[in-house]
C-alpha cells in the first residue's frame, strides 16, 4: 500500500491540493474542515475599500476578494500572499505590485523593503486570519486598518471522515484553524505534517506534539515539492 497523505484544509484548499498531489502520483485524501462563508457584513468590507486613504490594500488569501463586487479594487495598489491570490486581486481590479512567496511577514518585509514612505495599509482578511503580516508592518510604525471579507464556516461531516480514512504518512496542514479542527478529533499523531505558515507549524507542535515542516513556498507547486520530499525522504 502507498504512503497516505491527508490534506486538512477548506474545502477549495483540499480539492486543490488533493488533485495537484494525486497528479504529481501521490496518494491524497482530502478533508475539508470549512467551507467558504461571506462575511458577518459586506457592506462595512465595500465602505472601507471605497473610502480608504490607505498607500496599499494587503491580502494573505485568495478568499479576500471572493465576496466584494466585481473591479471593486479601482486601481487600489496591492499586496498579496501567492499568486493565486494576486491572480483573483488583478481579476477584481487592484494593481498588484508586491507578491510574496513565503507568508504573510516576508510578504510584509518585501513592501518595507521597497517603499519607505509606507504609511497605512488596509488589511482585507477572514475572520480568523493569522496576524504575522499587520503584526510586522505595526512593528515598524505602519498604521494597519483591516476589513474582513470572507469566513470559514466548520464542515459538520469532517470528524467522520477524519475518522474513516486511512492511516496517514503525512498530513498537509492548511491553517491553524485546520491544525484545531483536526486535534479535536485526533488528539495527537505521529505523522509528519507539512504546514503552510509558521504559525501553522506551531500550531502542529503545541496541539498535536508532531514533527512538522513549512513550505518554502505558499504556492501548490510549493505544497507538492513539500510533500514528496517528505516522502522520498522517508522510503
Amino acid at each position: 500500500m502507498s504512503a497516505v497523505v491527508w490534506v486538512v484544509a477548506s474545502a477549495d484548499a483540499a480539492r486543490r491540493w488533493t488533485d495537484a498531489l494525486g497528479a504529481a502520483g501521490v496518494d491524497a485524501v482530502a478533508l475539508a474542515w470549512s467551507d467558504l462563508a461571506p462575511p458577518p457584513d459586506v457592506d462595512a468590507a465595500v465602505r472601507a475599500l471605497e473610502t480608504t486613504d490607505a498607500d496599499l490594500v494587503l491580502m494573505t488569501s485568495r478568499y479576500a476578494t471572493a465576496f466584494l463586487e466585481p473591479d471593486a479594487g479601482r486601481g487600489l495598489p496591492a499586496a498579496c500572499v501567492g499568486e493565486a491570490t494576486a491572480t483573483a486581486a488583478r481579476n477584481w481590479g487592484f494593481d498588484v505590485r508586491h507578491v510574496g512567496e513565503a507568508g504573510g511577514a516576508e510578504l510584509a518585509q518585501r513592501v518595507l523593503s521597497s517603499s519607505s514612505a509606507l504609511r497605512k495599509v488596509l488589511f482585507l482578511r477572514g475572520v480568523d486570519a493569522r496576524h504575522e503580516a499587520g503584526d510586522t508592518l505595526r512593528a515598524v510604525g505602519v498604521k494597519v486598518e483591516e476589513a474582513i471579507t470572507y469566513a470559514m464556516r466548520p464542515r459538520q461531516a469532517f470528524a467522520d471522515e477524519v475518522r474513516a480514512a486511512p492511516p496517514p504518512r503525512v498530513v498537509v496542514a492548511g491553517s491553524p484553524r485546520a491544525v484545531e479542527a483536526l486535534h479535536k478529533v485526533v488528539p495527537s499523531s505521529e505523522a509528519h505534517f507539512v504546514a503552510m505558515g509558521g504559525l501553522t507549524v506551531l500550531a502542529v507542535q503545541e496541539q498535536l506534539g508532531a514533527e512538522a515542516s513549512i513550505t518554502d513556498r505558499t504556492d501548490t507547486e510549493g505544497l507538492v515539492a513539500a510533500v514528496r520530499a517528505h516522502l522520498e525522504a522517508a522510503e
